[in-house]
């Protein structure tokens, strides 16, 4: 439900008569107008950024799609009580994620508050893996990016394939990234430096991977 516009309008005896007529709550929040149904207890804003489209599901059903501006409020939360509020991410671009996209919102009366989501950017990078030698990587080598960095916050892990090769998928923004190479007590190390070496889907970047630790 959202607010109700009602026009009536009549002419007698040569006499124009118009009357609007307005149901629902015109509220401003953090300097923005929103025309909602009336609030009897709370709401909330979603915020995703750059305008993204996507359907926001309050306890499990869904009640409306962000605009171009990226947002929705959504009405009818109950007061002190947790109300759970989602984002449905399937229609977001497949390189472009979101982190925080569930909410469990405890609004008081007739109160709101905005839930916003962060963007944060996948990059998929082909490349290939070779020894100091010029050897492709054995296949199973496992490699990593650097845990603990932007670049791999979930500290995933890939598999080395066929002639050294293996798809990366790197987080954030990161411009220099290393890779790091493990197979039984061996180790090594690459670096990929994006500023110079766009990502490429098609053509494997060969990036050499230089011993850090063997098995004595």
């Amino acid at each position: 439900d959202v607010t109700r516009l009602q026009l009536d309008a009549s002419h007698t005896n040569n006499n124009n008569a118009a009357r609007l007529t307005a149901r629902g709550s015109l509220i401003f929040h953090e300097g923005t107008p929103y025309l909602t149904q009336k609030i009897n207890n709370g709401y909330a804003i979603v915020e995703l950024p750059d305008g993204m489209d996507a359907t926001v599901y309050l306890d499990n059903r869904p009640v409306g799609t962000t605009g171009k501006d990226g947002k929705f409020l959504v009405s009818g939360l109950r007061a002190f009580e947790n109300n759970k509020i989602e984002v449905d991410i399937r229609n977001l671009p497949l390189q472009q994620t979101v982190s925080d996209l569930h909410w469990n919102v405890v609004p008081a009366r007739s109160a709101g508050s905005t839930l916003s989501a962060k963007k944060r950017f996948s990059t998929g990078i082909l490349v290939r893996l070779v020894d100091e030698s010029g050897e492709a990587l054995a296949l199973g080598t496992r490699i990593q990016v650097t845990p603990g960095t932007p670049a791999n916050d979930n500290n995933d892990v890939f598999v080395v394939g066929h002639n050294g090769q293996s798809y990366i998928i790197l987080q954030g923004d990161s411009e220099l990234v290393s890779l790091q190479a493990t197979r039984g007590n061996a180790q090594c190390r690459a670096n990929l430096d994006l500023n110079t070496r766009p990502p490429s889907l098609h053509e494997p970047e060969t990036l050499v991977c230089a011993n850090i630790s063997s098995a004595g």
